[in-house]
């Protein structure tokens, strides 16, 4: 995900303008009836605590919420946080255990797959959706038989053999998922994630099959296919965010969409509250808080809360991360189309850009940089990665 989770957990990253990723998981649960549901938090754990403490009070009612801390520094991988709560485990009275990851965005009756699972009288069953060929290498990929069993599964294979894909949503029986997990913490481990380390076993002696889902599904592994799922909510916010029949849910009391923009020029985008646009937006996701200021434009972009843009400046193709500050007649993703069809410039978090500043195609401001320690009116080439420690190699004053 670049630097878009250097400070911030992907599952808390904004998406959609209104929402963070971990909400489809969560908001699926709660539409599922699923009452009693427990998470596992690792990386930037008291953002992620604060967040889902705000969100269980605002949805969850009766339902139970419970979150584990690892017992060691951190989770080696999902094995590893599994193992590290087998006493938790032990002591769930149910008979059946979902383990979902926070950071898909998609959405689904998980009901409809346990039904599935106890149908087929499966120890383990796994949700797969059929991907682009040209992508599978990112996925675990599995190839079953006439019944629904899976015959062969391989974790992101150079050459995929197949497109059917594994979504990371596991129904186990408890005894199975605890005696898997057990014999994991026994044995010496180089990898620590649930695909890698019981699968293979699973393979061998449970009864394995593959649950194929055909609805709306997305992993944001990669900055693409986070831009590529937040311009699909603007082409078809029906699929996700406006299923008043299946809501997502969400923690934070501002993320709701702004329904009256009374000055600037919107269309086709997302406009988040208090945010305020004296410029143009073109098919484009606001996060709250943003100021775009007069004559300004903002085309093709994901923009996180709290970010400034200046009058008569220009954002296009872009991620601007939280809190960043764009100056006055600036020109962010400037030129042409790089050769290997990137074109996707991404500032980070905080970071700083002096009026009359031009960023390139496909460049990268770190976090914090402030490129205002340079004069006003600098150029940053395409395809040019910018640092804290700045160098005149890196732009050139105009």
């Amino acid at each position: 995900m670049d630097m878009l989770c250097k400070y911030t957990p992907k599952p808390l990253l904004p998406i959609g303008g209104q929402f963070r990723v971990i909400d489809f998981s969560l908001s699926n649960c709660i539409n599922s009836k699923i009452c009693e549901y427990t998470i596992l938090t690792n990386h930037g754990l008291a953002k992620i605590e604060r967040y889902l403490r705000n969100w269980h009070i605002r949805n969850s009612g009766p339902c139970a919420m419970n979150i584990l801390e690892p017992e060691s520094n951190s989770y080696k991988g999902t094995a590893d946080a599994i193992f590290q709560n087998l006493e938790y485990l032990n002591n769930i009275e149910a008979d059946t255990i979902l383990v979902l990851a926070a950071d898909h965005v998609y959405k689904m009756d998980y009901r409809d797959l346990v039904n599935f699972h106890f149908e087929v009288d499966a120890d383990v069953t796994l949700g797969v959706i059929e991907v682009p060929i040209d992508e599978a290498s990112r996925f675990g990929i599995c190839r079953i038989d006439s019944k629904n069993r899976i015959v062969k599964y391989q974790e992101k294979p150079d050459k995929p053999w197949s497109n059917l894909a594994s979504m990371g949503i596991y129904a186990f029986k408890k005894e199975t998922l605890i005696e898997r997990i057990h014999n994991y913490g026994s044995c010496h481990q180089d990898r620590h994630d649930v695909s890698y380390t019981i699968i293979p076993e699973i393979l061998e002696q449970d009864r394995f099959f593959a649950y194929q889902f055909d609805g709306y599904w997305r992993d944001i592994g990669t900055v693409e296919a986070f831009y590529n799922t937040s311009m699909e909510m603007l082409d078809t916010p029906e699929l996700l965010i406006t299923d008043e029949k299946w809501p997502v849910l969400t923690g934070d009391s501002r993320l709701r969409i702004n329904e009256h923009i009374p000055e600037g020029n919107v269309s086709n985008s997302i406009v988040s509250q208090e945010c305020i646009v004296k410029g143009k937006v073109i098919n484009s996701v606001l996060s709250p808080g943003v100021k775009i200021d007069s004559n300004a434009l903002v085309k093709d972009s994901i923009i996180m809360p709290e970010v400034k843009i200046g009058n008569f400046s220009i954002v296009d193709h872009c991620i601007i991360d939280e809190h960043a500050n764009i100056g006055d007649y600036s020109y962010i993703g400037f030129g042409d189309t790089h050769m290997d069809g990137s074109i996707m410039t991404i500032l980070g978090k905080s970071s700083i850009i002096p009026s009359g500043t031009v960023i390139g195609r496909n460049c990268r401001i770190l976090p914090d940089v402030r490129l205002e320690d340079f004069t006003s009116g600098c150029f940053v080439p395409s395809c040019r990665i910018i640092g804290q420690s700045i160098s005149l190699e890196s732009t050139i004053r105009v």
